[in-house]
């Protein structure tokens, strides 16, 4: 997939907002337009009872179908055209499933759906990312729990269905980590906007200007220790230069991943909401992305940040 790197970009607006600001309308429309390819007018009642809300950057925004729509077609950042996809696959999951009239693990016509889309940067709070702005956290039966998204009916009495889903950078990071070690990783903890920047200028200082390679790789090994694994794997990975402020290449290099990332983000939610509906099944309780299937996983293998 090719990238397009937005350069200049703000450290601290890099942290509290995210990369995307604006992202190409070529690669996110190109991007939607193989994920649910030509499908046929979703005016249907499943779609009518749907809310959607995207929240990103402490600002929450309600959108119908197919306001949601007109905003990804507008405004293509993977953020949005994720939100567009999930939410035109889950309508086609359920009129598919079951007609209008007739239920689905407890939802029917008169099921009002509540979808929220969480935006989480890199200094997201951790806890913001596991429960809504506002911080209530509705009280549910759950069909799915996992890192990426939270399906179920709300409790006791089933009167709507309440789904989260997560864009969370750090949680994609660290997938891409337990996926290629093959070893448990623990879920990420929260890191400020000053922690970021004092481990950044630890591997500027570190790493891009050791006066050896025997030096760097000593240090390698010592800076492992004090910089968590998944934010370390973006700095390497990152085009390694000092002829410009390192912070803009780490901009390019979050900007790059959100792109890349798309696709895996897709199929995995896809898979979480086939399996959350799935009458014959139980809760879908899923903890790391080494138990999701392995083609999914494969998604992971290809990411280059530096394309």
């Amino acid at each position: 997939m090719s990238k397009s790197r937005f350069t200049g970009a703000l450290l601290v607006g890099l942290f509290l907002g995210g990369a995307h600001v604006v992202s190409p309308a070529e690669t996110s429309s190109e991007m939607t337009d193989s994920m649910h390819g030509s499908q046929p007018e979703h005016v249907t009642c499943w779609s009518e009872r749907l809310t959607i809300k995207l929240i990103h950057d402490r600002e929450s925004r309600t959108y119908t179908a197919s306001d949601l729509d007109q905003l990804a077609d507008e405004r293509p950042t993977p953020f949005n055209t994720f939100a567009q996809v999930t939410t035109r696959f889950l309508i086609d999951l359920l009129a598919s499933r079951r007609s209008c009239d007739t239920g689905t693990k407890g939802a029917d016509a008169s099921t009002p759906i509540s979808l929220t889309f969480l935006y989480c940067t890199l200094s997201k709070d951790r806890s913001e990312c596991n429960q809504p702005s506002d911080g209530s956290t509705p009280e549910v039966t759950l069909l799915a729990e996992t890192p990426w998204a939270r399906i179920g009916y709300s409790a006791p009495d089933s009167t709507q269905m309440i789904g989260t889903f997560k864009w969370d950078i750090r949680q994609f990071l660290t997938d891409r980590l337990a996926v290629e070690t093959g070893l448990a990783v623990a879920p990420p903890d929260t890191l400020s906007a000053e922690r970021f920047k004092a481990h950044l200028q630890d591997y500027i200082e570190s790493i891009l200007l050791a006066n050896s390679a025997e030096a760097r790789d000593k240090q390698l090994k010592e800076i492992k220790k004090r910089i968590p694994a998944d934010i370390l794997w973006l700095f390497s990975n990152a085009w390694q230069t000092t002829r410009g402020p390192f912070e803009n290449e780490i901009a390019n290099a979050v900007n790059a991943f959100e792109e890349d990332i798309l696709e895996y983000a897709v199929t995995l939610t896809r898979y979480i909401l086939v399996k959350a509906l799935d009458e014959r099944t139980g809760t879908l309780n899923i903890t790391t992305a080494a138990q999701v299937p392995e083609d999914i996983q494969n998604l992971l293998h290809d990411i280059n940040l530096r394309d």
